[in-house]
């Protein structure tokens, strides 16, 4: 892989939320047809390329049908979601989920488990408390944390799989999916696409990016944003088949005192991440990579080792603050980053 691009201002390179990415031209791939929808605040984007003019219009009117349904249900900023009303009652009585609901919480439980509590839905509370909601002048004082951190923890969450129900054991909870919600989406979509026929397309769902390419097909090229100057390109990664999700500290923060915050928190401290600026996951789920780049930001490298060895096809970029190092950061890769 090359070090550094400057980004071209020609159409083949687009640049997402949170990665770039740019296609090379196939010979007899003429046709292709493009969706673009808002999703979760930003904006969604399917393409299907193929051979003949006949597109499976079916495949995206069906897999835009279920990332709507997936934002509806888990939408935090509307009060009548699912999840919303779910976060309401859930102290005071049992909740009974939908399946799809049901589905994304025991992915989430999936992944507490896995990532030892560094990926945590109950983070919530402590967004709210570091002025990610609402922004605040000075920095939370340790009693606050130490309070809000009464609300925090997947341990205060009972799941009951017989009737597929939710309990918070404490007051204050509220459960928030921005960890997985546009990962969980994009296999969804992508699973849809593959049932209806469709054998090349790229998924961007807000800088979640899934690709779906033949062998005899050359591979789609992933534009991976500098952390530090995100209008350059760091790296690329060539894709066939899989996901890519970068967690990063340059899209989201809040400035407190002077000092910029990364808005992605340690659910066991209780206290935002620092000393990180990117991780990348390349990896076949869609679901674990956007998952599991949160986790790996909150936990850093030994991490990524292990969720390389555990789950195959896997690969991670990490860039971190190093002030030892010239260049006063560290580029680390981890496993196989190419799918």
């Amino acid at each position: 892989m090359k070090k550094k691009y400057k980004i071209a201002l020609a159409a083949v390179i687009v640049l997402c939320c949170l990665a770039g990415f740019f296609f090379l031209d196939q010979p007899g791939e003429r046709f292709s047809q493009t969706r673009t929808f808002p999703l979760m605040g930003t904006l969604g984007k399917i393409t299907i390329f193929s051979d003949r003019e006949e597109l499976p219009e079916a495949a995206l009117n069906e897999a835009q049908k279920v990332i709507g349904e997936i934002e509806k249900v888990c939408n935090i900023f509307n009060p009548e979601s699912e999840l919303s009303r779910l976060n309401r009652t859930a102290y005071e009585k049992e909740f009974v989920c939908s399946p799809l609901l049901w589905e994304m919480l025991t992915a989430a439980d999936h992944y507490c488990r896995f990532t030892g509590g560094a990926y945590d839905p109950t983070v919530q509370p402590l967004m709210k408390l570091w002025g990610f909601r609402r922004k605040r002048q000075t920095l939370p004082a340790e009693a606050e944390i130490r309070e809000v951190m009464k609300k925090v923890g997947w341990n205060k969450v009972k799941l009951d799989p017989e009737k597929r129900s939710v309990r918070f054991l404490t007051g204050g909870i509220e459960l928030d999916f921005g960890g997985i919600a546009k990962g969980f989406a994009l296999e969804k979509s992508m699973e849809i696409a593959r049932k209806n026929g469709v054998v090349r397309a790229i998924f961007d769902l807000g800088g979640n990016i899934g690709c779906i390419s033949p062998e005899k097909r050359g591979p789609f090229r992933i534009g991976i944003r500098d952390p530090e100057s995100p209008a350059e390109i760091l790296d690329t990664i060539e894709m066939r088949s899989g996901c890519i999700a970068t967690s990063g500290n340059y899209e989201r923060y809040v400035i407190i005192d002077g000092k910029q915050y990364a808005h992605i928190m340690d659910p066991r401290t209780g206290l935002p991440v620092s000393g990180m600026l990117s991780v990348t996951v390349v990896t076949p789920r869609g679901t674990d990579s956007d998952a599991l780049s949160t986790a790996i930001f909150v936990t850093g490298e030994k991490f990524a080792e292990e969720v390389c060895r555990k789950i195959p096809g896997t690969g991670v970029l990490i860039v971190r603050n190093a002030p030892e190092d010239p260049s006063g950061r560290r580029i680390l890769r981890f496993g196989s980053l190419v799918r």
